[in-house]
């Protein structure tokens, strides 16, 4: 799981679809698109298929059959012709001449086919009821024809032809749960840690790179003065098989333009062979470990090792 899917599962709990009129689906997920962007769909379709999230019914809709789009605007269509050219209203009849059309188009009750006035009703007109009445063709009907336009691709189709689409929820396993509050217990543990080794965790709202970015890091500590002040990065990657170089590469980035001195990144369950040779070539020193229990405790005797070196270094420097 790279940074950014940890960060996600930290602070969601359930996502749900929300209709969007400007997508192009016609729903999102708006909470994680705030941490995958447009690829939200497929990042948390990953998470069930790693085991981390579950899928769940949310609704069912009607799609299009061309783009898969739920964007479907109805539209009422004059069986005779087809055209959406139709008003709904009091529908008259005139005897004398035989022309049926809408109420409003008798203007001071005269005809407007043969402009005879409108004497009394059941006599020489009558009132067919509410109806429709097509201004294309002149149609007049009970019920018009009704059809589904896809706002996507513009495709039109009968509610038959529709697809049925079906909306998902995601919600984190309770394994995942409870992993992320082992997370949160062996992250206190190393901060207590860490200040008895003598630094000092710095606040999440404060880490801004030099991009005037804001970046998030399981921890940043740092330790010493001046040219010996030691800034130390600490995160954990993990993945189903192994860390790819990409997620390595990424939080790489963000950790020099926060400025770090020295990095330790923790696999779980362990790092590719690129993202080793990776990690070897920048001087990013790593631990694996095979689960999330271990993690605290591995990261405590890296942490010590890097200490350790660093002291040597500064007597080297004193002497």
């Amino acid at each position: 799981m790279s940074g950014m899917a940890h960060d996600f599962v930290k602070n969601a709990r359930v996502i749900i679809p929300e209709r969007s009129p400007t997508n192009s689906m016609g729903y999102r997920y708006p909470i994680a698109e705030e941490y995958f962007g447009e690829d939200a769909k497929n990042q948390l379709d990953m998470l069930v298929k790693e085991g981390l999230m579950v899928r769940e019914f949310y609704q069912r809709e009607l799609g299009c059959p061309k783009c898969g789009s739920i964007n479907l605007i109805v539209r009422f269509l004059c069986p005779k012709c087809g055209d959406t050219n139709i008003v709904k209203g009091e529908i008259i009849e005139h005897w004398t001449c035989g022309y049926v059309g809408a109420e409003d188009e008798f203007k001071e009750d005269k005809c407007p086919k043969c402009g005879k006035k409108l004497e009394k009703i059941d006599v020489d007109y009558g009132k067919l009821g509410p109806m429709y009445k097509c201004l294309s063709c002149g149609e007049v009907f009970h019920t018009p024809d009704d059809k589904l336009n896809c706002a996507n691709c513009d495709y039109t189709f009968s509610k038959d032809e529709a697809e049925e689409v079906v909306l998902y929820a995601y919600r984190i396993t309770p394994k995942l749960e409870e992993d992320l509050e082992a997370t949160l217990y062996r992250k206190n543990y190393l901060i207590e840690k860490l200040s008895e080794m003598g630094f000092i965790v710095e606040p999440e709202e404060n880490l801004y790179g030099r991009s005037e970015l804001k970046h998030e890091f399981y921890i940043v500590a740092s330790q010493g003065k001046g040219i010996f002040k030691v800034r130390i990065v600490i995160d954990l990657l993990s993945a189903l098989h192994e860390v790819p170089a990409d997620d390595v590469f990424l939080f790489y980035a963000k950790a020099l333009d926060l400025g770090a001195y020295r990095i330790i990144l923790v696999g779980i369950p362990k790092f590719s062979e690129e993202a080793k040779k990776l990690m070897n070539h920048h001087g990013i020193a790593y631990v694996e470990t095979q689960t999330l229990q271990n993690s605290a405790e591995v990261t405590i005797r890296k942490l010590e090792e890097m200490t350790k070196a660093t002291h040597v270094f500064r007597e080297k420097q004193e002497m």
